[in-house]
C-alpha cells in the first residue's frame, strides 16, 4: 500500500513566481525550481 508523503516548499523571496526549494521530509530529495526569466538573479 502506498504511503503519503510530506512535501516541504520554501519561497526564497517571498513570492508565488520567484525561486521555490522543495524537500521531502525525512529523505535525502531535495530540488530547486527557478523560472527561467529569473535565472540570471540566481547567479
Amino acid at each position: 500500500m502506498p504511503r503519503g508523503r510530506q512535501l516541504r516548499l520554501f519561497h526564497s523571496d517571498g513570492t508565488g513566481s520567484g525561486p521555490r526549494f522543495y524537500e521531502i521530509v525525512n529523505r535525502t530529495i531535495q530540488a530547486l525550481g527557478i523560472p527561467a526569466v529569473r535565472i540570471k538573479e540566481a547567479n
